[in-house]
């Protein structure tokens, strides 16, 4: 189900851009409207495509209108033959729940295509199939409902801002006349990342072709493959960059998995503005980070050692924000490193900053 009404732009600090999309909901039964929140953000699909969605904020149902409106869907002519899975919420629709399992956010038509269409230079991740006993997706098309299955005739699937349910077919408010689609899962690879000198283990999964072959970037090294893992490992511990494992099959390339090799690498550190003692640094780097650690150190105008303390952290991927704190005037220098499972990354310094 579309969520279609209208956006609020906010501008975020540093100048990011991030959609808020605000919606009012009725319930004519109880008479109950609900103000809705959602944040734009992304997921990804088993092939690493990019996926945006509408991640909930805040507002839902009362628990006074979940219950009418699932008693709403137990009063139609094949309410008797629905099994309830989940409670009547605005947090996610169809779309999210059957193709990515999400229970948090709204995931608009066209971006469910993503996960089984070569549109746009896309890598999908499910395939159609004419066994729909061996599906495990379908796809309702311009009806614009999607739905779990693990058989030909019983779904699973969230109805728009209603209940769960599991049912047959036809037994729902989405029409089946404009034809069904069933998919199932392409090969994908999973593993962790950062790879370290110590080795991360990946998977081929769902694969039925054989013979395959592993491939791999020049900046890793791999171990003997076991069925079907391998591990990998950096190819000393100076090694940092991205790089990349796949499945080769008949020496074509058949599905890829980007990586993180070794440790993190900052690109940049810069004060992005302050007021009244508290400034805002940010670090850009080349791969996300989770942990960036600050040192601010200097001297006042009598030459005392001085130092500035960080008061709050946030990463947003490739790059994250320290509010950092100075009580003293002087000339200081702000050094930062990231850091991540393969150890401490490269040192950036940004020297006479002045506080005044």
């Amino acid at each position: 189900m579309k969520l279609i009404k209208y956006f609020l732009l906010t501008i975020m600090l540093l100048g990011s851009i991030v959609a808020n999309a605000q919606y009012y909901y009725d319930w004519s039964r109880t008479g109950e409207t609900i103000y809705v929140v959602y944040m734009s953000t992304t997921v990804f699909t088993p092939n690493s495509s990019i996926v945006t969605v509408d991640q909930w904020v805040s507002g839902d149902w009362s628990s006074t209108t979940k219950s009418d409106i699932i008693n709403y869907w137990y009063s139609q002519p094949y309410g008797n033959r629905l099994t309830f899975e989940s409670e009547a919420t605005v947090k996610y629709n169809c779309h999210a729940w059957a193709w990515a399992g999400g229970t948090t956010y709204w995931m608009n038509s066209p971006e469910e295509q993503k996960y089984f269409s070569s549109a746009n230079y896309n890598t999908p991740s499910y395939a159609s199939t004419t066994n729909t006993a061996l599906a495990t997706k379908v796809w309702y098309g311009s009806a614009d409902h999607s739905a779990n299955t693990t058989n030909t005739s019983a779904f699973s699937s969230k109805w728009g801002r209603g209940p769960r349910f599991r049912h047959l077919v036809a037994d729902c408010p989405y029409s089946t006349t404009l034809g069904l689609t069933y998919y199932n899962g392409l090969s994908s690879i999973t593993g962790s990342d950062p790879v370290c000198t110590g080795g991360s283990t990946f998977t081929v999964s769902n694969i039925s072709v054989v013979p395959y072959t592993w491939a791999w970037s020049s900046n890793l090294t791999a171990g003997a493959p076991s069925g079907h893992n391998r591990t990998f490992s950096a190819a000393n511990s100076s090694t940092s960059g991205t790089g990349w494992v796949a499945i080769n099959v008949d020496g074509v390339e058949y599905v890829k998995k980007p990586v993180w090799v070794g440790k993190p690498i900052l690109t940049n550190i810069a004060c992005e503005g302050g007021y009244g003692g508290l400034y805002h640094w940010v670090a850009y780097s080349e791969n996300d980070v989770s942990q960036v650690e600050w040192i601010a150190s200097g001297f006042d105008n009598n030459g005392n050692a001085v130092w500035g303390t960080v008061i709050s952290r946030s990463y947003h991927g490739t790059y994250s924000v320290a509010n950092i704190q100075f009580n003293s005037s002087g000339t200081y220098t702000i050094s930062a490193y990231a850091v991540n499972s393969c150890g401490a990354g490269n040192v950036i310094d940004v020297y006479n900053f002045t506080v005044y």
